[in-house]
C-alpha cells in the first residue's frame, strides 16, 4: 500500500492499493480514532522528524514578524518614559532627584517582578496566554497612567505597566525560539531583536511628532503616552491568532496537540499538510496540578517557583546561570542607565548653550519653580532630532548580528560588542560639543545591540524546555536590579556627580566582556 498523490481532507489520508490485476483503487482512511488515539499504522514520531516534517517558510517568517512587533512594543513602553521625565517633574513636581530616579526604574522594578512570575507561568501553563494576557495588561495600566494628574498614580500605573513587560519580554523570546530549525534559530532571534530598534524609532518619532503638540487642554506627553500604547494592544490581539508552542505542549505529554500544531506549520509552509502527523512521541506523561483552595493553590505556585529556581543553580547549569545573570546585570545597568536618561543628558548640553559635555552646568534650569512648563522651555527641540538619530544607529548593529551571528559566533561577538560599548562611554567625558556627544551616543546605541542580540540568543539556547521561560525569567530578573540600579544612580547623582554614574556604566561593561569569555559557544546545537 502506497501513499497517493491527491490531497486529503483535514484528519484522514489516501493510500492507493491493488485488489486484483486489473488496476488500482483508493482507500480514504482516518489518522486518528474517535477515542483521540492515532490509527494502527500511523504511530508518534520522534520531535526532531516532526519539525523537519513541518518545514521552514511562509509560517517562521510571519511568527517571526508578529514576536518582533511585540518585542517592539515593549521596547516603546520602557523607552517613552524617558521622554516624560522632565514633563511630570513640571506638572506633578517639583520632584527630587530621588523621585525622578525612581520614576526612572518604576517600570523596571515591574519588569522585575513580572518577568520571574510570568515565567514560571509560561514554563507550566504554554507561552501563548502569558504573552497575550502580559501584554494587555502593559498596555491597560500605561493608558491609564495617561490621565494622571498627581505622582503616586501615575507611578503605581507604571509600576503595574512594568510587570507587564515583564512578562512578553522574555517568553516572546521562547515561544519565538521553539517554532524555529536548529540552522535558522541565532538568525531569527536576530530578526526579532532587531525589532526593539524598531521600537526605538517609534517611540523617538511619536515624541517628535506629539510631545511638542498641544490638544485643547491635553498636554502632548500625555497623547504621546496613549499612543505607545497602540503597538502592545494590536500585538495581544494577534497572538489570539496563533498556536500554543509544540515544544512546551510536547513537555508537557500533549502529544496530539503537537501534532495539530506542526500540520498547521506545514500548512502555512507548504500550502497544504504535505505530510500529515498524528502524534510526535513525547516520552513523558501530562500531569497537570490539581489545586485545593486557592491558598494551597498560591502555595504551590510559590514552592514550584523556588525549586526550578533552585534547579537553575545546580550542575550542569551553574556556570550557566551566573555568567549570563552576570551579562545581564552589567549590560542593562549601562543600556538602560545611559539610554533612559539620554533625552536628559542630550538636553544639559543644549541647556549650556550646545558647548561643553553633558556633564556641563546648564544656563537654564528647565524644571525650577519660575520656569514655564511648555514643550520648549522643558526640553529643547534639537533633543527629539538626537534620539532619533540614535535610535537610528542600531540598524547597523542589527543587521550586522544577523549576518554573522552564525558565523562568528556567538561569544566572540558579545566579548567584543561589550567591551567597545564600555570604551565608547568614556568618550562621552571628553566630548566638549553638542555633536561630539551625539556620535559617541550614536557609536554606543550601534554596538550595544549587537550585545543584546547575541544575549537573547544565548538564552534561548542554554536552557532545557522545562526551564527556559523561567530561567530567562530569572536572569532578566537580574538584569532589572542592574536598570534600577542605574536609573537611582542617575537620577540621584546627574545633578551633582554627573562623571560617576558615566564612569560605573563604562566599568561595569568591560568587566562584563571578561565574564563574557566564560561562556559555552552554541552554534548549531539542539535545543535541550
Amino acid at each position: 500500500m502506497a501513499a497517493s498523490t491527491r490531497a486529503a481532507p483535514p484528519g484522514y489520508t489516501i493510500e492507493t492499493y491493488s485488489p486484483d490485476e486489473d488496476g488500482m483503487e483508493e482507500e480514504v482512511r482516518p489518522l486518528i480514532e474517535e477515542d483521540g488515539q492515532p490509527c494502527k499504522g500511523f504511530d508518534a514520531i520522534e520531535y526532531d522528524r516532526a519539525q523537519q516534517l513541518a518545514g521552514f517558510g511562509r509560517f517562521q517568517y510571519i511568527l517571526t514578524g508578529i514576536c518582533g512587533w511585540a518585542n517592539a512594543s515593549d521596547a516603546v513602553e520602557i523607552l517613552c518614559i524617558s521622554f516624560v521625565i522632565p514633563f511630570v517633574e513640571c506638572d506633578m513636581g517639583p520632584l527630587t532627584g530621588g523621585q525622578a530616579g525612581i520614576l526612572g526604574s518604576i517600570t523596571f522594578i515591574g519588569m522585575m517582578v513580572g518577568g520571574y512570575f510570568w515565567g514560571f507561568l509560561a514554563d507550566r501553563h504554554g507561552r501563548r496566554q502569558v504573552l497575550i494576557v502580559s501584554l494587555m495588561v502593559n498596555a491597560l495600566s500605561a493608558l491609564g497612567s495617561a490621565v494622571c494628574q498627581t505622582f503616586i498614580p501615575f507611578l503605581l500605573l507604571r509600576l503595574v505597566s512594568g510587570i507587564g513587560v515583564g512578562g512578553s519580554i522574555p517568553v516572546v523570546f521562547s515561544y519565538m525560539a521553539e517554532f524555529q530549525p536548529n540552522q535558522h534559530r541565532g538568525k531569527m532571534i536576530g530578526i526579532v531583536a532587531m525589532f526593539w530598534m524598531c521600537g526605538n524609532i517609534i517611540a523617538a518619532s511619536l515624541a517628535w511628532a506629539l510631545i511638542p503638540l498641544t490638544l485643547g487642554r491635553v498636554a502632548g506627553w500625555r497623547v504621546f503616552i496613549a499612543a505607545c500604547t497602540l503597538p502592545s494592544i494590536s500585538s495581544s490581539l494577534v497572538f489570539l491568532l496563533l498556536p500554543e508552542s509544540p515544544k512546551f505542549l510536547n513537555s508537557v505529554g500533549r502529544e496530539l496537540e503537537t501534532a495539530r500544531v506542526f500540520n498547521i506549520v506545514q500548512r502555512l509552509n507548504f500550502g497544504y499538510v504535505r505530510s500529515p502527523i498524528v502524534s510526535v512521541r513525547s516520552g513523558v506523561r501530562e500531569a497537570r496540578p490539581v489545586y485545593g483552595s486557592f491558598l494551597k493553590k498560591l502555595t504551590a505556585q510559590a514552592i514550584g517557583i523556588t525549586q526550578q529556581t533552585l534547579a537553575l543553580f545546580k550542575p550542569p547549569l551553574t556556570r550557566t546561570t551566573v555568567v549570563l545573570s552576570v551579562q545581564m546585570f552589567t549590560l542593562s545597568f549601562g543600556y538602560y542607565g545611559l539610554w533612559m536618561w539620554l533625552p536628559t543628558l542630550l538636553n544639559q548640553t543644549y541647556l549650556a548653550g550646545g558647548h561643553g559635555s553633558p556633564c556641563s552646568p546648564p544656563l537654564v534650569n528647565a524644571t525650577s519653580p519660575d520656569a514655564a512648563c511648555t514643550p520648549e522651555t522643558v526640553l529643547a527641540p534639537n533633543v527629539y532630532r538626537d534620539t532619533f538619530i540614535t535610535s537610528l544607529s542600531n540598524l547597523p548593529g542589527n543587521i550586522f548580528t544577523i549576518i554573522f551571528v552564525d558565523w562568528i559566533g556567538r561569544r566572540l561577538l558579545i566579548v567584543g560588542s561589550l567591551l567597545v560599548s564600555g570604551l565608547s562611554v568614556l568618550l562621552v567625558l571628553v566630548a566638549d560639543e553638542a555633536w561630539q556627544t551625539l556620535l559617541t551616543m550614536t557609536i554606543f546605541g550601534g554596538v550595544s545591540v549587537i550585545c543584546w542580540n547575541v544575549l537573547d540568543v544565548l538564552l534561548t539556547e542554554l536552557f532545557p524546555t522545562d526551564k527556559r521561560s523561567l530561567a530567562i525569567g530569572f536572569i532578566t530578573l537580574v538584569g532589572r536590579i542592574g536598570s534600577i540600579l542605574a536609573n537611582l544612580a542617575f537620577g540621584m547623582l546627574l545633578d551633582t556627580y554627573c562623571v560617576l554614574p558615566l564612569l560605573l556604566v563604562s566599568s561595569l561593561m568591560i568587566l562584563g566582556s571578561l565574564f563574557s569569555l566564560c561562556i559555552p559557544e552554541t552554534r548549531n546545537a539542539n535545543l535541550q
